[in-house]
């Protein structure tokens, strides 16, 4: 990108549609055989029946054989026609003429704007193409063979035509200056080959030989080309002509007058002479002079002449001098007539007066060129008709010879299930110049033909162009080997492959057919790229192999990098900017990207500051690099190495978009100098799957428009399409700013146009081990709480739906006490990744120790996933050191043999430091006062003690004479010595002594303080154990049409306030049932039951299993019988709740579960008549058995009943 110091604004002309009632291959007869003839020079052209033999080409009835020439039958003579016979000495010939511009105006918006038709872009060689019609009779030269000289009278001249073509330089047409000069890529006014410019006085030579100068005026044409933005005023001499012509700014003006022949000689001088304010830079593109002609042909072998018609006789006489050769054929061009001559001292004919001039070329035998070689049109000679067979959607890949053996492994891959699936041509671009250029080499009108064709012919309009073949700019690639190695020609200047579809259909600057193009130069090249388009199609998102739907193999598809430049702090500032904006939309979006920035922040032109963070990322993988700053067309101004620096593979391959100037031109000439950075980076083993820039000068805010809107079509516009739809889809948006015209046909898609860039079908959450950590790091009992962090990725599509986490936490094995409820927490929604914490208590004692969390995202399957099995991470483990002493021997409720044993109790940690334990022995577990008490130092480890060894203690520790059994209470925790640490916990624990024997025991009323009970009350007052009467409350919730993650979580049931079960099992339409025991009022749990429920064993991560889950969707009979059998075969008092989860859809269940209903009591629901709505909320209570406890609900639908 250049520095630009002058903005303009330009508004162009409008984008030609080539729109045409019919097509460049009308003029085809595909059931016929056609053969090649190049022809370069003017003249006439013989093909002998050797030849015809040969070359393959059916010897007929001379009468059958037909010539074509601009898609138009042209007249041809035929020797010893006439005969039914095509013998030995006879043969075909015509006369041919090298290619000119004619064609290249349909390039122009404005035909008049071509300023010289007379001068191809592309190359002079032109292609006649033969064939036979044996049912017809071709077009024939009329033989005129009158030779009655003596009745006429000799014409005095002939008519000469001189045109010289200035072609020593090309101009791009029309432009602006800001800060370059900068073109618009389509053929502008101004666009072609002509003079070097002069700014002052130029001198142009004009030869007229052999002048009459006593015939009628010279006629004078020529074309002046205004090349710079300012009033251009040229004065024109030449001969007794004089004249000043006036026009402004990019411009052809044509000037046309005649001079009398008297003042001409043999050279004569065209002086032009810019006299605008300076500098008044003009060229010339042509000069064409007819002027009159002597009879006398100064020795030459040929002759094209223009004869006046003679209103006075029926015939002009010609009476040629100076010509050489004892043979002459006259050829009447305008009227096709083929004119007998006699040659002698004087070559005389008579041509025939129409009433008109008459164009006529001489030659004698010796200059007539014998064709050498025919060529088989398409190998076979029969021209492809590319509606043999209906075409939709399809694919088209337009690619050379030189290439053509990777071509076809590439349109075989895309045919392919793994390459798309796509409906494929194949086109060879020889075949497109012969069917659709009439032949004419390197003419890209050839490959825009031929896709109106197909944009009108086919089914369907084609989908993808893809350009396989190296590019060369027409003003660098008309002769020598820049021909040869423009394998696939580009369209316009500067050069624009948008271009060749832009226009056609209903497309206005947006190529009508997404179009790409891959610049090999060899086979080798194009293995490249395709061995890389398989490995990117091998590691798709979609469609995506579910083994490969794990972090480390798809977190590189979020990655985006994006590398700004610039000059200076305030252009470093605003391409900053820029890049934020698309940062915005990337992340927060469909495609839910994550963006890593580097910036350049020196005046240096070039900074290096590739670190190898930036580095490691590129070899990991990244979807998308963007750039935007300064730029040459081999490198930026953040330098990035080249490929060879990278180790990115396996379809790891981003798509590159450079907001830069010249770095997308791929279509510079093979040399080392200019092989672009799109180049290297495509055309590379690794590097880039697509490069998307701009190949010329550019303007940031032009550049902006286009990526800020490609960004919006990549990450939801049209996301999860190709890259080459993406980019037509953002030229059609931009378009209606006229000032980014030139950007939305300048940015080049270098690379195959159905590429899509990793995007995703669904939503895929993930967690694994290392997403997981806590604050603080290491935990211990001395603190209160800690923080649970998950990362949780979204490794798929980005969604707007709210995300549930639940965590369920296990104890350690050795905790004494139940596990706490799962913990729920949703988030707004996690387009890459979220980090949710969960704060819990350390719980001490029973959190001590190894605690083991249960993680599920989504646990109600809310949301459609790519795949659930990545959604949870089991068993997270979760150490939670203490510094507490934790009685370990005896084991608490033993039953000991010894009445005093050795006390042992572990540190929480064995590497605990040196530290002052206190334990206490008591025969309660009061301990006020303790019986016995003692203070340990002692490092980690195993504490013992041993209260045998404390006389004081034998008499209040005996046992009773008439009691051989004692319960000891002993507790231990660290020694507390200040109030900080009054803290510390103390740890208790209990055994028998009973003498001989051993075992396990509660024998003292305290010691069963710790246990579980249910339905008793541990009276400890009394030292009673008391029945509870106390009923148990039943609250059940049920949100109509629940759409959300809270309203799935809000459907549930609760006793006593405790949630039984919440949600369901996925988010299906379903009901709910839950059995109770009538004696323990506790939920049948449904692993120890199968009815045939959902979740048997169990649905994914469902929280808890105390409901059946029956599928109640229309084609869920099967979970609607399962059902039914479920409620017969309840025993009658157990009580029995059912509840539906969404919808139910009543109407269309089966007379087993209405009858199922009705034997339970039910009167909302008896048949497909008598029952709620589909999606009406309903909840169902009884007591099997009792009607008298029969509760049933319904609401309206989005209730809460």
């Amino acid at each position: 990108m250049k520095k630009y110091f002058q903005i303009c604004v330009l508004t162009f002309l409008p984008f030609l549609s080539f729109s045409q009632p019919s097509y460049t291959n009308d003029w085809i007869d595909f059931s016929k055989k056609y053969y090649k003839i190049s022809v370069a020079a003017d003249g006439l052209y013989r093909i002998d029946r050797n030849l015809l033999l040969i070359s393959g080409v059916s010897i007929v009835n001379p009468d059958n054989y037909q010539l074509f020439y601009k898609g138009k039958e042209i007249a041809i003579y035929i020797e010893g026609d006439g005969d039914g016979s095509f013998d030995a000495g006879d043969y075909i010939e015509f006369y041919g003429e090298r290619n000119t511009g004619w064609l290249d105006s349909s390039h122009f918006a404005n035909a008049a704007w071509h300023a010289n038709p007379d001068y191809s872009f592309y190359t002079d060689t032109s292609t006649y193409f033969l064939t036979w019609d044996v049912a017809g009779i071709g077009k024939r030269m009329a033989n005129e063979n009158s030779v009655d000289f003596f009745n006429y009278s000799p014409a005095s001249y002939f008519k000469s035509e001189v045109r010289n073509n200035y072609s020593s330089y090309h101009y791009g047409g029309i432009y602006v200056i800001q800060g370059e000069a900068i073109y618009d890529p389509e053929f502008t006014e101004g666009t072609g080959w002509f003079s070097n410019a002069f700014t002052g006085s130029a001198n142009y030579l004009i030869n007229t030989p052999n002048l009459y100068s006593a015939g009628p005026s010279a006629e004078v044409e020529l074309k002046l080309i205004g090349t710079n933005l300012q009033s251009h005023s040229v004065t024109v001499s030449f001969a007794n002509y004089s004249s000043t012509q006036n026009y402004n700014e990019i411009a052809a003006d044509q000037v046309n007058f005649t001079v009398s022949s008297a003042t001409l000689g043999p050279s004569n001088n065209l002086i032009l002479n810019a006299i605008g304010s300076s500098p008044d830079r003009n060229a010339l593109s042509y000069v064409n002079v007819i002027y009159p002609h002597t009879m006398e042909v100064g020795g030459d072998s040929t002759q094209l002449m223009i004869v006046p018609d003679d209103g006075a006789q029926i015939k002009t006489r010609l009476d040629i001098t100076g010509f050489v050769g004892s043979t002459a054929i006259l050829y009447e061009l305008t009227n096709d007539r083929r004119i007998a001559t006699v040659v002698g001292t004087t070559m005389q004919a008579l041509v025939p007066n129409t009433g008109a001039d008459k164009t006529c070329f001489l030659s004698n035998e010796s200059a007539v060129n014998h064709v050498s070689s025919l060529t088989k049109v398409g190998g076979a000679g029969y021209f492809r008709r590319f509606t043999k067979i209906p075409r939709d959607s399809a694919y088209i890949i337009v690619s050379h010879n030189n290439l053509w053996a990777s071509a076809k492994e590439y349109i075989d891959y895309r045919g392919r299930p793994e390459g798309g699936a796509h409906d494929t041509i194949l086109a060879n671009i020889d075949d497109l110049y012969d069917q659709f250029s009439y032949g004419v080499k390197k003419h890209p009108i050839a490959i825009r033909e031929f896709c109106a064709y197909a944009i009108d012919s086919f089914s369907s309009p084609p989908k993808y162009l893809l350009l396989l073949g190296k590019s060369i700019n027409y003003p660098s690639s008309r002769s020598g080997v820049n021909y040869f190695d423009n394998l696939v020609p580009t369209y316009g200047w500067p050069p624009s492959d948008n271009l060749i579809t832009s226009g056609l259909g209903s497309a206005q600057l947006e190529p009508a057919i997404a179009t790409g193009r891959i610049a090999a130069k060899s086979n080798t090249e194009v293995d490249w790229y395709l061995n890389k388009m398989k490995e990117h199609d091998l590691n798709p998102a979609f469609p995506h192999p579910t083994a490969q739907q794990i972090l480390s193999e798809r977190n590189w598809m979020k990655q985006i990098l994006h590398f700004g430049g610039g000059f200076n702090e305030g252009e470093q500032s605003k391409f900053r900017g820029y890049l934020n904006g698309y940062e915005a939309i990337i992340e927060d979006s469909l495609f839910g990207g994550f963006v890593t920035e580097v910036f350049k922040n020196s005046s240096d032109p070039v900074q290096h500051t590739i670190s190898d963070s930036i580095t490691k990322l590129i070899n990991t993988g990244v979807s998308i690099m963007t750039f935007f700053g300064h730029a040459s067309g081999s490198g930026f101004d953040q330098n990035i190495d080249y490929p060879d620096y990278y180790n990115n593979a396996n379809g790891r391959y981003p798509l590159l978009i450079a907001n830069s100037c010249l770095v997308g031109d791929i279509h510079q000439p093979i040399t080392p100098s200019t092989w672009s950075n799109s180049e290297q980076w495509v055309i590379h083993e690794r590097g880039v799957i697509v490069f998307l820039a701009s190949v010329y000068y550019e303007l940031p805010e032009r550049l902006n428009k286009f990526s800020s809107e490609l960004y919006k079509n990549i990450s939801f516009k049209n996301y999860g399409k190709s890259i080459g739809e993406q980019v037509k889809q953002t030229i059609k948006t931009i378009q209606v700013d006229a000032s980014v015209k030139i950007t939305c046909l300048g940015m080049t898609l270098h690379g195959d146009p159905a590429m899509v860039i990793n995007a995703h079908p669904l939503p895929d959450y993930t967690i694994t081990t290392s997403d997981v950590f806590t604050t603080p790091n290491v935990i211990t009992s001395e603190i209160d709480s800690f923080d649970l962090h998950l990362i949780v990725s979204n490794i798929g599509r980005a969604t707007s739906q709210s995300v549930s986490i639940e965590v369920a936490r296990k104890y350690s094995a050795e905790s004494q006490i139940d596990n706490p409820d799962p913990i729920r927490k949703t988030v707004p929604y996690i387009p890459y990744k979220d980090t949710v914490t969960f704060r819990f208590a350390v719980s001490s004692p029973e959190g001590v120790g190894i605690n083991k969390f249960d993680i599920h995202i989504d646990p109600s399957y809310a949301i459609l996933e790519i795949t659930h099995d990545n959604n949870y991470l089991l068993n997270y483990a979760i150490p939670i050191n203490t510094q507490e002493l934790i009685p370990v021997y005896p084991y608490e409720y033993a039953v000991m043999p010894e009445q005093l044993v050795t006390l042992k109790a572990s540190t929480g940690t064995p590497f605990q430091l040196v530290q002052n334990y206190k334990l206490e022995l008591d025969t309660t577990d009061l301990f006020n006062p303790p019986l016995a008490s003692t203070v340990i130092t002692h490092t980690g480890g195993v504490v013992e003690w041993n209260p045998a060894i404390e006389p004081s203690l034998n008499a209040a520790l005996s046992i009773p004479s008439n009691n051989d059994t004692l319960e000891y209470f002993w507790r231990a925790r660290i020694d507390s010595t200040s109030i900080a640490d009054s803290n510390h916990i103390w740890r208790e624990s209990s055994f028998q002594f009973i003498k001989y024997k051993k075992g396990w025991g509660q024998s003292h009323f305290f010691q069963f303080k710790k246990d579980d009970f249910n339905l008793i009350d541990y009276n400890r007052t009394d030292r009673t154990f008391d029945f509870v009467n106390t009923p148990k409350q039943l609250h059940c919730t049920v949100i109509g049409n629940a759409w959300n993650d809270d309203q799935y979580y809000a459907t549930e049931y609760r006793i006593d306030g405790a949630t039984e079960m919440s949600s369901s099992c996925n988010v299906n339409d379903a009901i709910l049932v839950a059995v109770i025991d009538p004696v323990s009022l506790k939920p049948w749990n449904t692993l120890d039951y199968n009815f045939g429920q959902k979740n048997n064993p169990g649905c994914g991560f469902v929280p808890n299993f105390n409901a059946f889950v029956f599928w109640c969707g229309p084609l869920d009979s099967v979970y609607r019988a399962n059902m039914a059998n479920m409620l017969n075969s309840i025993p009658d008092s157990n009580y029995i709740l059912i509840y539906t989860f969404k919808k139910a859809n009543f109407k269309q269940w089966e007379d087993t579960l209405y009858n199922a209903f009705q034997a339970l009591g039910s009167t909302e629901i008896t048949d497909s008549i008598n029952c709620p709505d589909d999606n009406i909320p309903y909840i169902f209570f009884i007591k099997k058995g009792d009607i008298s406890t029969l509760q049933e609900i319904t609401g309206a639908p989005f209730d809460t009943p």
